[in-house]
């Protein structure tokens, strides 16, 4: 039984990550849209951010279970939601170079300190936005 509410809980931090990561998605696109800078990517841009964020809300999931005794996400406080956010994004930021190779035309290093700092800025805001929504569902 406890496996299956693990599962319902994975699925729901996924998913929640997944959404909030697509909205950021489209708010950049808009905002490039009206600069006038090309998209780039081939798919739009919030499917481009949803699928990571959906693997994020795994892997904060994983982690929360892992450091954390609390068994509810909004006990904990903003600071320390932030903390598994960054931790998160940090992980989120090394997985593309350990699963494959990267074919760019500058640093290695360049990218990988682009990616820690879109991955980990996007991860801790969406921790500490969903812990505040939840605290106020449950006021």
């Amino acid at each position: 039984m406890k496996f299956i509410s693990h599962l319902i809980g994975v699925l729901k931090m996924a998913l929640t990550w997944a959404i909030f990561w697509g909205i950021t998605g489209a708010i950049i696109a808009v905002i490039s849209g009206l600069f006038g800078i090309p998209d780039g990517v081939g798919l739009d841009l919030w499917i481009a951010l949803a699928t990571p964020g959906f693997f994020g809300g795994i892997i904060f999931y994983i982690i929360f279970q892992v450091l954390e005794n609390e068994d509810k996400f909004y006990r904990l406080s903003l600071k320390r939601l932030a903390q598994l956010g960054a931790i998160t994004g940090g992980i989120m930021a090394v997985l593309p170079f350990l699963l494959g190779s990267s074919n760019v035309d500058f640093s290695p290093w360049l990218l990988f300190l682009m990616i820690l700092g879109m991955t980990t800025s996007i991860s801790v805001v969406t921790v500490v936005g969903t812990g505040m929504i939840l605290r106020q569902i449950k006021k």
